[in-house]
């Protein structure tokens, strides 16, 4: 008897998971949970979860390709009806489902798009191949009259399965079929209605009661797509404001170098300057932030040089020192016409931050830290020496593992990356949460050149005379549990005259992710009694 598969066992189970809870939410530890096999048989035949997402993604693809197959070859049908035939046949999937499963495709789309460029090539494929399919049977659909033959085929596949894919998030919302027959009953007598003369001949042979009003067709098909498009970066979700969250990309350049941002929130409101880690950290580490104070704020996530999308030439003293860094935010904010910012920052984005209200005091308004950096190299020892204390057997098994110098020269960047993923239990208390977010990390979210860039050229830093020259008004919010130590944000709050320090009991380096009831109760009522 064959040996049973573990991995088709597993990747059966990741797709009702997936489903269920998003592909963030969706942990290693669920989807084995599910599969009733051990982590271990994950980790041996998986080198993530991305690459585990972008299996069951072809997977499921392959299963709507033979759907999709199968209303389209219908040759007792016209075209224009088996388009129909389509739409009708997920339809009813979807009604089995009780309008809770959507498509993930359009789910991918939404949730791992932005963070993961590997999905987001794999999806932009998929729906080449799909439109294509599509587009033949709408061609044929245009040779047989059967359809308006002012467009190309395959901009009206476009438009068809993009539009679609927002009617099934709408139906997802509403829990009903109305969104998907809304969308059928209107697009099938606009941008896929038979062409004016047909209809007429139609109409002669007795074949159809009634002409059509007369419609601009073009007005017509811009007027859905706009319609559409809204759907889909919409985002709508049932726990989300009231408020409407627009999201906008732009780029700044200094001294030849592009640096990359995107404002998320309203379209109006006070600028708030969100600040990762490192140096060197992706901003997608603080989405959760951007989440938050979305809400009300305009949120800058900003791009530090060296991190996601703001490459370097090179990365030295030249290039990765904290005066560029500041600098590049005062630019920043003057190209925004911003006259001040509130800057909220975690670990190193604690400590750019706080240089930054102390070199440019007329130019923050408040500064929020939610995690400790530390402020001098001293501090920074600790913070080291915490680190390694909390980790357990395995993990320092596996930090040695990666500090071979076989491995190291082998793939430097991999074994950096191992290594932070083995020292993550220590940034927080509850072990669960550690665990989930190691699994969860990518190397890509992180450029391990720039720590080793900024100690040389900073040596034996020592942010603390800036602290005397903040005119801001500053909450400093920490863990308990923290492994920067209390003594390091005690002595930032005796330096600087006007800030506030708070403490989490439970809480590690992350707050936000921890503790997050505590953590927006104490910035909320922070930022509200900010002076105007």
């Amino acid at each position: 008897m064959g040996r049973h598969s573990l991995r088709d066992q597993i990747l059966r189970a990741g797709l009702p998971v997936f489903f269920r809870s998003g592909y963030h939410a969706a942990s290693v530890r669920d989807i084995c949970a599910a599969a009733g096999a051990p982590q271990g048989s994950f980790t041996n035949h998986f080198g993530s979860k991305e690459a585990f997402a972008l299996e069951v993604l072809d997977r499921y693809f392959d299963y709507l390709k033979e759907l999709v197959a199968a209303a389209l070859a219908d040759e007792t049908l016209t075209p224009r009806q088996r388009l129909k035939r389509y739409l009708d046949v997920i339809t009813d999937k979807l009604e089995r489902d009780r309008w809770m499963i959507g498509c993930l495709i359009g789910d991918f789309s939404l949730q791992a798009s932005y963070h993961s460029k590997l999905l987001r090539k794999r999806l932009d494929s998929i729906f080449r191949e799909w439109r294509t399919l599509f587009a033949s049977c709408i061609a044929a659909a245009q040779s047989a009259g059967e359809v308006d033959s002012r467009f190309d085929a395959t901009e009206l596949a476009e438009f068809l399965l993009a539009s679609w894919e927002g009617a099934i998030l709408r139906m997802k919302v509403e829990r009903s079929r109305a969104a998907l027959e809304r969308f059928k009953t209107i697009v099938f007598e606009t941008v896929f209605q038979k062409p004016q003369a047909s209809r007429a001949t139609e109409h002669k042979h007795g074949m159809v009661t009634r002409r059509p009003r007369k419609r601009r067709f073009r007005s017509h098909l811009v007027a859905l797509v706009t319609a559409c498009l809204l759907v889909l970066t919409g985002k709508v979700q049932a726990d989300d404001s009231s408020t409407p969250q627009n999201s906008v990309d732009g780029k700044m350049t200094r001294d030849g170098i592009d640096l990359f941002y995107k404002i998320v929130g309203p379209a109006n409101g006070d600028y708030v300057l969100v600040l990762s880690g490192g140096p060197g950290e992706d901003i997608h580490s603080m989405e959760g932030i951007a989440d938050e104070l979305g809400k009300k704020y305009r949120c800058v996530m900003w791009e530090q040089r060296g991190t996601g999308r703001s490459k370097l030439p090179r990365y030295d003293s030249s290039t990765i020192n904290l005066n560029a860094y500041m600098e590049d935010i005062e630019a920043l904010r003057k190209q925004l016409h911003v006259e001040k910012f509130i800057v909220v920052g975690n670990s190193w984005g604690m400590i750019l931050g706080l240089a930054y209200g102390g070199t440019y005091p007329d130019a923050v308004r408040a500064v929020v830290t939610i995690g400790s950096g530390p402020i001098t190299f001293e501090y920074l020892g600790v913070f080291s020496d915490n680190q390694f204390a909390r980790l357990g057997a395995c993990e320092l098994e596996m930090r040695d593992f990666w500090k071979d110098p076989a491995r190291e020269a082998a793939d430097s960047d991999r074994a950096a990356f191992e290594r932070l993923r083995a020292a993550t239990v220590a940034y927080f208390f509850d072990r669960k949460k550690a665990l989930q977010m190691a699994s969860e990390l990518k190397p890509e979210d992180y450029n391990f050149r720039v720590p080793p860039a900024f100690l040389k050229a900073e040596g034996k830093y020592d942010i603390r005379p800036k602290f005397k020259t903040i005119t801001a008004a500053v909450l400093l919010l920490q863990g308990r549990q923290d492994l920067a130590g209390e003594a390091n944000i005690c002595e930032a709050n005796s330096l600087i005259k006007n800030s506030r320090l708070a403490f989490i009991d439970k809480c590690g380096h992350m707050p936000w992710l921890e503790q997050p009831e505590q953590t927006w109760k104490i910035v909320d009522e922070f930022l509200a009694h900010l002076p105007k």
